[in-house]
């Protein structure tokens, strides 16, 4: 008996050395602290307007709390709410993600004022115009003043600048200051549009509508006709302009096929077109004799934009998602159409008009001319969300064409 005690006791000793031990490897480990933090960029270029959304790895992977908070050295360059920034000014910032023990990691931001290019010409001191590009204000020849030059329309891809004009009568484009004259006839180009390693050029080759690709002429009328304006989506080519025959008849061309744009017109022309998704905006102008109507086109549907005016064109479109602007003018006023409702742009005279529009980040640019100089000699202007500013304000100066990256 006194045997069978001692088996007993020894076993329950067993058992508690057991519970001991398994009791104490239960315990739970320290939680595992962030060491860092890492930005997938640590260094990034914006522009004014743009937003970007910036992605971080607090490290070890298996760090339990991996919180970080957000600062901007400088809120008023870029500010940031949970990783999404917004570049606010030009200047430079440092974006900080900060763990919950301390830990930091950084991005430089180096935000710049967008590049604004406007084309048009200048005269010069013998009496003849040269075109010209205006880079943030900053002025370039595109053509020699041994003959008279315009350019009408400007895009610009990566740091290649186009523009499109004449120079002696002659349909010319510029690629980086560099000039090539596209035909030997009497000739003029109103529109550049760059696609992938594709340029195309519309206008008027000896008085018939042309497009140009890399150069090489396709003849889209054989009537009398200009092509206006030419815009590339994917594999499709569209191109505004008009036929003449006593009046004038607004065309659309879709890859060389060509349709009269609706509205039972009987004197009108088509200016611009712009695509965006689905949708096919054609900005234009009937008119009335001397008078014209500023109108635009959605989709081939027929809207009138200045009902009212004595006098309006309409001669540059462009779209974004939510928004058509079209610029022109109004009774000689120069106008912006925000979603067909008319905006008034500041002049210092009698004659002032909008001549190319274009959106970026948010604002609205356009460029144009306020005939405000001796016996109307006009100066290129830029507005800027409507605040006006002349571009070249010493000599006779003209602008037709902008674009803003």
């Amino acid at each position: 008996m006194k045997e069978l005690s001692r088996i007993r006791m020894a076993m329950l000793a067993i058992a508690a050395c057991a519970w001991m031990a398994v009791s104490c490897g239960d315990k739970d480990p320290a939680p595992v602290e962030p060491s860092g933090v890492v930005f997938e960029s640590d260094a990034l270029a914006l522009v004014v307007g743009d937003t970007v959304t910036l992605a971080v790895s607090v490290l070890p992977e298996d760090a339990v709390d991996k919180t970080v908070t957000w600062t901007s050295s400088l809120p008023a360059v870029a500010s940031v709410q949970d990783g999404f920034v917004t570049a606010l000014s030009a200047g430079n910032a440092i974006i900080t993600a900060t763990t919950v023990n301390g830990r930091e990691g950084t991005c430089h931001l180096t935000v710049r004022p967008p590049d604004i290019y406007v084309v048009g010409n200048v005269s010069r001191a013998n009496s003849t115009s040269s075109a010209v590009v205006w880079q943030n204000g900053v002025l370039r020849f595109l053509s020699d003043d041994q003959n008279h030059g315009n350019a009408n329309s400007v895009y610009v891809v990566g740091n290649d600048v186009y523009a499109a004009g004449h120079y002696a009568g002659q349909a010319a484009l510029w690629r980086n200051d560099v000039q090539q004259i596209l035909s030997e006839n009497g000739s003029e180009a109103y529109s550049v549009h760059v696609a992938g390693d594709h340029v195309y050029v519309a206008g008027q080759d000896d008085g018939k509508a042309t497009l140009w690709k890399d150069g090489t002429p396709t003849v889209l009328s054989e009537n009398s006709s200009y092509a206006y304006s030419v815009y590339v989506v994917g594999d499709d080519v569209y191109v505004a302009g008009v036929e003449f025959d006593g009046v004038g008849t607004p065309l659309l061309w879709k890859n060389g096929e060509a349709r009269v744009l609706s509205g039972d017109l009987e004197d009108a022309e088509a200016r611009s077109v712009y695509v965006i998704g689905d949708d096919v905006y054609v900005a234009g102008t009937a008119y009335e004799g001397w008078d014209g109507m500023a109108i635009l086109w959605k989709n081939d549907v027929l809207q009138h934009l200045s009902e009212g005016a004595m006098d309006a064109e309409a001669r540059s479109v462009y779209a974004t998602r939510d928004e058509v602007y079209v610029t022109g003018y109004s009774d000689n006023t120069a106008a912006v159409w925000k979603n067909g409702v008319l905006q008034a742009l500041p002049g210092e005279s009698q004659i002032v008009k909008g001549q190319a529009v274009c959106c970026f980040n948010g604002k609205v640019y356009v460029a144009g001319n306020d005939q405000s100089g001796p016996q109307y000699t006009g100066f290129a202007i830029l507005w800027e969300d409507g605040v006006m500013q002349k571009i070249h304000g010493t000599d006779e100066s003209y602008a037709y064409g902008i674009f803003v990256k």
